[in-house]
């Protein structure tokens, strides 16, 4: 049962008068709580009571820890930016100084020309990226015409130690607040900040990473048969690359690491870097 635009701009005030204002992180708590209160609804629950019962096992220390991180989050990047200005301010001003006091323009035409060619080899980096970012989405694509019949399933077990909800579940979905059509390539599974994070199966690390965007931390393992698994948003990383790991060996810990401001796993499963379903393969 979905939940009607009216429904859902209550749940909007809801959540500013509890102080998320902010876009991004609306979002992402309005798709988790809309989550809840369609399956509560399915259930024969009421509108409003579904929304009350949502809300209490929300948490009202989770929405002032979720501003205060935000807070922290939005003093860390500005003192992030004012250190890489000072830093590029540092570095030109002696350049500059230099070029003024000796004034040789073979030496300025040299100096142009080897910028010229450090630029033109980080273009040529950053278009292999991007080549290699836009191969990926045309291989994530291909989950629509993909045949699942010959793919041997992997022993995937629940990648959390205990039992917790799944709140955003896997491929296209409407959102709904921009009501654009998204495609969501796992699954998100709720749970309290630090939980453990465990290997759905057998295999070998092969990815390690920390952003601050998208995934955050995360980590991708290798397994049998072409296919890996992916555990993004984490608080903290327990592997190495190229570790071999066990079926229920801790690897993280749940966080909200990266695009993402509640605590909850995402979890991907690719055979040959085309994302399947988690639900058809975990074992709940």
């Amino acid at each position: 049962m979905n939940m009607n635009e009216t429904q859902i701009m209550f749940l909007e005030y809801i959540l500013e008068q509890k102080g998320i204002k902010n876009p991004e992180i609306k979002d992402e708590i309005l798709d988790h709580l809309i989550f809840g209160v369609e399956k509560r609804m399915e259930n024969g629950i009421l509108f409003h009571d579904a929304i009350k019962i949502e809300i209490d096992n929300f948490g009202e220390d989770n929405f002032k820890e979720i501003l205060e991180n935000r807070r922290m989050i939005f003093r860390k990047k500005n003192k992030k930016i004012l250190l890489r200005i000072a830093a590029t301010l540092i570095f030109i001003f002696p350049i500059l100084a230099m070029l003024i006091f000796y004034g040789n323009k073979n030496t300025q035409e040299n100096n142009v020309a080897k910028s010229n060619q450090k630029i033109k080899n980080k273009n040529a980096v950053n278009i292999t990226n991007i080549n290699d970012e836009y191969s990926f989405a045309e291989g994530t694509w291909k989950e629509v015409a993909v045949s699942l019949k010959n793919m041997e399933e992997p022993p995937i077990i629940f990648p959390l130690k205990g039992e917790f909800p799944i709140v955003a579940t896997f491929g296209q979905r409407r959102h709904p607040v921009k009501k654009d059509i998204r495609f969501h390539k796992g699954i998100d599974i709720k749970a309290p900040l630090g939980t453990l994070v465990v290997a759905a199966s057998d295999g070998k690390i092969k990815m390690v990473k920390d952003q601050e965007t998208g995934y955050g931390k995360h980590i991708i393992i290798e397994h049998d048969d072409s296919f890996t698994t992916l555990y993004g948003h984490l608080s903290e990383i327990l592997v190495e690359e190229n570790q071999e790991i066990k079926s229920g060996e801790v690897i993280g810990k749940i966080g909200t690491s990266g695009a993402s401001v509640l605590p909850h796993l995402h979890f991907e499963i690719r055979k040959e870097n085309v994302n399947l379903n988690p639900e058809k393969y975990i074992q709940l």
